[in-house]
This record gives C-alpha cells, sequence and structure tokens, in this order.
C-alpha cells in the first residue's frame, strides 16, 4: 500500500537481504567500493504487470484514484487486463502469522553467472530448533512486528530460510519482458544454493530503528554476475533510486 496501514489489511509483505563485503565491481557508479549484494522480494512469485508501459498506464490510474478500473482502461475490452486483476487481488493477501513464516520471491529475473534465474527465499524446516510461534492479537496494528519481536527477541529463537535459485529453461515458457508469467516449478525446480539463519538478537532499539530506516536497497546494488534483467527490472532502478533519495533527504542524512 502506499500509505502505512494495520498489519491485519491485505497487502503483500516484502524481504530484503543486504550482503556486505561482496568482492567485484558493483553495477552502478555510485555505489563503487560498497562491496554489497542486495536481494529485493516480496510473497508473490509474479507481477500484476507485464512491462514498463502497462506499469506507466495501471500507476498513473491507482495515483487517480482508481482501483479496479486501473485494470480496465477504455471500453475496449482487448485492452481489458483480467489476469492481471486477480494477480493484484491474490498479490493482496491475509497477513501470515509471522514475517518469518512466508516464502519471498523476486518476481523479475537475474543473471546468475551465465544463467537467466529467479530466486526465492523461503523458511527451513530442520535447520533450526522448532518452535511454534504463539498466536498474535490481529487487531494490534504492528502484530507482524510483535510476532518477530516474540521470537528473536523475547524467546530467543532464530529463524532459518533457505535461498533457492530457479534457473530459465530456453525450452519452456519462462519470459524475461513478462513478469506477470510465473516460471513454473514443474519446468524447472528450485534449487537451494544458500541457507540464511536470523539469529536470536534485540532489533526493536532506537539505535538499530535508526539504522534500518536510513539502509537503502535495490536490485541493482550489486555486482555484474547478478545483473537485474528485464524491463521492469530498469524501470526498478530509476524508482528505487527517486525514492530513496527522497526518503534520506526527509530524514536528514543527504
Amino acid at each position: 500500500n502506499a500509505y502505512p496501514q494495520f498489519d491485519n489489511m491485505k497487502d503483500a509483505r516484502g524481504m530484503a537481504i543486504k550482503l556486505l563485503g561482496v568482492p567485484g565491481d558493483q553495477l552502478l557508479p555510485s555505489q563503487q567500493g560498497r562491496g554489497e549484494q542486495d536481494f529485493v522480494m516480496f510473497n508473490h512469485a509474479n507481477f500484476f504487470v507485464s512491462d514498463v508501459a502497462e506499469y506507466r498506464q495501471n500507476v498513473a490510474a491507482q495515483a487517480d484514484g482508481k482501483k479496479v478500473m486501473a485494470f480496465l482502461p477504455g471500453w475496449d475490452p482487448r485492452q481489458w487486463q483480467v489476469r492481471h486483476l486477480f494477480i493484484a487481488l491474490a498479490t493482496l493477501s491475509e497477513a501470515p502469522p509471522s514475517p518469518l513464516l512466508t516464502t519471498y520471491f523476486s518476481v523479475s529475473p537475474y543473471k546468475f553467472g551465465n544463467l537467466n534465474a529467479k530466486f526465492r527465499v523461503t523458511p527451513e524446516a530442520g535447520t533450526c530448533p522448532a518452535y511454534t510461534p504463539p498466536a498474535q492479537n490481529r487487531d494490534v496494528p504492528n502484530f507482524l512486528r510483535s510476532a518477530l519481536y516474540q521470537q528473536l527477541s523475547t524467546d530467543r529463537q532464530p529463524a532459518c530460510f533457505a535461498l533457492q535459485i530457479q534457473t530459465q529453461d530456453a525450452k519452456r515458457y519462462m519470459p524475461i519482458e513478462d513478469t506477470s508469467v510465473r516460471w513454473k516449478e514443474s519446468d524447472a525446480p528450485f534449487q537451494t544454493v544458500a541457507h540464511i539463519q536470523v539469529p536470536a538478537q534485540d532489533f526493536d532499539t532506537p539505535k538499530q530503528n535508526l539504522m534500518c530506516d536510513n539502509l537503502s536497497f535495490s536490485p541493482w546494488h550489486g555486482i555484474e554476475a547478478h545483473r537485474p534483467i528485464g524491463g521492469i527490472n530498469r524501470l526498478r532502478k530509476a524508482v528505487y533510486e527517486a525514492v530513496s533519495a527522497y526518503r534520506l533527504e526527509r530524514n536528514g542524512v543527504r
């Protein structure tokens, strides 16, 4: 959603990972010497627009106060984006019991060395001690944060994820330029390439919150081996840079 809202409202949920100390030249001239690789995801496997032109039309309509009609531009049924409307409705899902109990997807494709790939981060049972989070009061505005605090800070229980890669098969319909198409796992199964452990920690402190609010994530923070590809990713470069600059300026950082 474009505005802060209670966690019990239907919406997409995101996850971002920033690796530090990554060797190699950064993709962006402004990032040289930082040694970062970001992974930016949200909890739905495909996007509700296909390409940059449709993104522009859809976002402009939503900014004009349109919701469903953003997917029905005009009276000509050939222009209606009914399939994309259903993707958008599926994206606006109920909140999970905890941010640590859902799967997050890259949605758009990236280079994986010489291959093209998408990635996801999914909870990995068996690599962390078994833990069942207590039920949260979903009427509390920030109950997802409370669930995170309960597990990591109060109960001192870590969380484990698997980072998985799905590589493109040129013989299958796995398009680069249409992010509304979900790459079928029957065509290319996900393979685990890394394990992630979120340790028990005291994260909800003024110092940590300030550091978090001044971080910037982007699919373009990284190295050539993991270059974002496709039109939507090129669009995201400009959008993420503009949003980050606006937020940091408002925070008094630049």
